[in-house]
């Protein structure tokens, strides 16, 4: 890395700032489909580079490394043939340091023939009697990642991605059903210890939606699972909470910060460094050490989530939530696991309060529309509660409405607490995020049918 340092005190005299994103990866997928396998393996090598000129920012990359001179040229001709601008890089005290992460059970150390026979394995857990179609989708990705920029950065961190992928399609005198889970971490081969619970319960909600009914559409309590909590707090909530979209694109929360946005029971976090997490790790792709922030705090919208270039347009610190998918993509706000802290009543207790409403579990995606707070959740499943008990078993319902009146309607928190696992497209990014929390109560929320 030697050579970075002579490249970085090149080019120091012409830029505003300069920094440097080495990435070093192996990555490998396995699927497994019915009694098919196909596997899959690439490197990956490249150095991103991004500079401040005249107030304006421009990014470049390279897949050679002994072209990384080059793209810097390339960057700053670009960002000088803009107008100048005014945008600014907050001043920071930027640490040397050199992390890497530790797995019980190294994946590189385990033969791909194991693997393919792991997966058999968790294949013939998933196959139930009225299951017609398994697909498994393992990930494992091994990265460096070294970050240096001219204000002293200079970061090196070592890590593993493991993730596994559950599909299950039922079938039953012409009815079929699909349900899907998924789990991933940093971390070894370990992560996959509980993998065949997931199978099999993935596989066993297909076979119960053959038999699900329909809800009535309508207006109704709703109680979400820490599942659901989890994809609100992100898809409606979270992107509405980066700085980036609040300052291009506008977000309701814009003008809401201090101001109480949801009941005092509600606080919402983001921490890539939440032991249960999906997301970890120790500085983010820009160098900033990671930090649990709070965004909201007993109802009250606290703090956006912020990189270094929206800090200097807030004149605030960086949260440590500028990411890269890879080398070739510049920095951008993205969450890494979000989530609600738990509150004080049981899911027992909570149910006992709805005289007639539905009971939602497992996410089917999501739609959300920043500007105008609108959202659509589809979940796998559900059950009506009639009297303050669980009754008939629900399917493909959708939970939709204003992301406002949600947070409002927020009438119980849950004391018990779980994440999950997703990935988040933004910037032509595809990132693995966690989020989670405990399972709420709505006091009212609009409730239809999914075809």
């Amino acid at each position: 890395m030697e050579k970075f340092t002579e490249i970085q005190d090149r080019f120091e005299p012409y830029v505003d700032f300069l920094d440097l994103r080495f990435f070093k990866g192996q990555h490998l997928s396995i699927v497994v489909e019915n009694e098919e396998v196909a596997c899959g393996a690439r490197d990956i090598l490249g150095v991103g580079v991004r500079c401040l000129v005249d107030g304006c920012w421009a990014f470049s990359s390279t897949s050679n490394v002994s072209l990384v001179e080059e793209a810097v040229e390339k960057a700053i001709k670009s960002a000088r043939s803009l107008s100048p601008g005014d945008a600014t890089v907050p001043e920071l005290t930027f640490r040397r340091d050199y992390v890497k992460h530790s797995a019980k059970k190294d994946a590189k150390d385990v033969d791909l023939s194991e693997k393919i026979v792991d997966l058999h394995h968790l294949k013939e857990i998933m196959s139930l009697p009225h299951v017609k179609r398994t697909k498994i989708l393992y990930n494992e990705a091994h990265w460096i990642k070294h970050v240096r920029n001219t204000m002293g950065c200079n970061i090196e961190e070592t890590y593993s991605q493991i993730g596994i992928d559950f599909f299950s399609i039922a079938s039953k005198q012409g009815k079929i059903e699909m349900a899907s889970d998924r789990r991933y971490g940093v971390g070894g081969y370990e992560l996959l210890e509980n993998a065949g619970d997931i199978a099999l319960n993935t596989s066993r909600r297909a076979e119960r939606l053959l038999s699900a009914g329909r809800v009535t559409e309508g207006s109704y309590p709703v109680i979400l699972d820490p599942e659901l909590t989890g994809v609100f707090v992100h898809e409606a909530l979270g992107h509405c909470a980066e700085a980036d979209i609040v300052s291009e694109r506008g977000s309701f929360l814009k003008d809401n910060l201090n101001k109480r946005i949801a009941c005092e029971a509600v606080s919402i976090c983001d921490d890539p460094q939440l032991p249960q997490g999906s997301v970890f790790f120790s500085y983010d792709d820009e160098g900033t050490p990671a930090r649990r922030t709070l965004i909201v705090e007993k109802g009250r919208l606290m703090k956006f989530m912020h990189s270094l270039e929206t800090a200097a347009i807030f004149e605030t610190e960086s949260t440590g939530n500028g990411r890269v998918d890879t080398y070739s993509s510049r920095p951008v706000i993205r969450m890494t696991n979000t989530y609600m802290l738990p509150g004080e009543e049981s899911v027992e207790e909570m149910t006992e309060q709805v005289k007639e409403g539905v009971y939602l579990e497992k996410t089917f995606g999501a739609e959300v529309d920043i500007t105008e707070g609108a959202f659509v959740f589809k979940t796998q499943e559900g059950h009506l509660i009639e009297r303050g008990e669980l009754t008939r078993e629900l399917k493909n319902i959708l939970v939709y409405g204003n992301i406002e009146e949600f947070l409002r309607n927020i009438a119980g928190v849950g004391r018990n607490f779980s994440m999950s696992s997703g990935t988040c497209a933004k910037a032509n990014q595809v990132i693995i995020i966690g989020s989670g929390g405990p399972s709420i109560l709505l006091s009212e929320m609009r409730v239809g049918v999914s075809l």
